[in-house]
This record gives structure tokens, C-alpha cells and sequence, in this order.
């Protein structure tokens, strides 16, 4: 075993801190996208979180279903996904008559 694990504690600990985006750690998931991102144009200051609700729109606009979105999306309460996707949604226009009883 390396030195540097037994220091570092667990493996799986220092992998969700380096992709949970641990304030100390310069080699996160986030920055290295946000420094991608600059690289290639991209000097949005919100670029990620920006692609991540245009994603959501997608899934909403493409499959109809707040619920879908929700679950792609991760979010924790679905009133979130209502919040900001529910007028994507395509009302139900369609109506059923019934006869009346005689």
C-alpha cells in the first residue's frame, strides 16, 4: 500500500471530496470543467449550470414528464423541477365525453 492512501485515509473518501468539489482540492471535477471551459470560449461565469438547466429543459420538452426530468436531474423534491420546468410541459388539451344516462 502506498504511503499516500495510508495518509489520506480511505480511497473512496478522497474520491467523493475531489469530485464533490472539497474547497482545497484544485483538481476537482468543477474546475477542471470550468478550466476546459475557458480554455475552448466559454467565459460564462455560470457556464456548467447553465448547460445543466438547458439539459433539463430537453428532458422535459422531450419526454413531456416533470417526473423524468426530476430523476435525471437528481433533484431532491420534485416541487425544484416544477419550479423550472413546468411550463415546458404541454398541457392536456385532450377531452373525453361520456353520454349521458337515460
Amino acid at each position: 500500500m502506498s504511503a499516500t492512501l495510508e495518509e489520506g485515509g480511505n480511497a473512496d473518501e478522497r474520491v467523493l471530496k475531489r469530485y464533490n468539489g472539497h474547497p482545497c482540492c484544485h483538481s476537482s471535477a468543477n474546475r477542471r470543467l470550468k478550466r476546459w471551459m475557458k480554455k475552448h470560449g466559454w467565459d460564462r461565469l455560470r457556464a456548467c449550470h447553465e448547460m445543466r438547466a438547458y439539459n433539463g429543459a430537453m428532458v422535459t420538452t422531450m419526454t413531456g414528464s416533470l417526473y423524468e426530468t426530476q430523476k435525471r436531474l437528481r433533484h431532491r423534491q420534485s416541487r425544484t423541477t416544477k419550479r423550472s420546468y413546468a411550463d415546458l410541459v404541454a398541457p392536456n388539451t385532450d377531452s373525453v365525453s361520456f353520454p349521458k344516462a337515460s
